[in-house]
């Protein structure tokens, strides 16, 4: 669970979230953002890396992920993207 904190902003308090949520736009994604998109863990992202069934590169040895690529992927194995509230195949 996210630490509750609050910050002053332009004479403003507000409470902040110490989890930095993906920016829905992103287009380069870490296996994190990639478990969270697809709903699933992080093991599982990394045993598609393994098996070289979704494209990836290393950046400093830490994996990085394009969404458009992952949709394309997405799309040719006939799932479904959820795009607002509707369902994009």
């Amino acid at each position: 669970m996210a630490t509750k904190r609050e910050q002053t902003v332009t004479g403003q308090t507000i409470p902040v979230d110490d989890r930095l949520p993906t920016p829905v736009d992103a287009e380069i994604l870490t296996v994190n953002d990639v478990a969270r998109w697809l709903r699933c863990s992080k093991k599982f992202v990394y045993a598609l890396v393994e098996r070289r069934e979704i494209q990836h590169y290393k950046i400093s040895n830490q994996l990085r992920f394009s969404r458009s690529e992952l949709t394309k992927w997405l799309q040719k194995h006939g799932v479904a993207i959820l795009e607002g509230d509707r369902a994009v195949v």
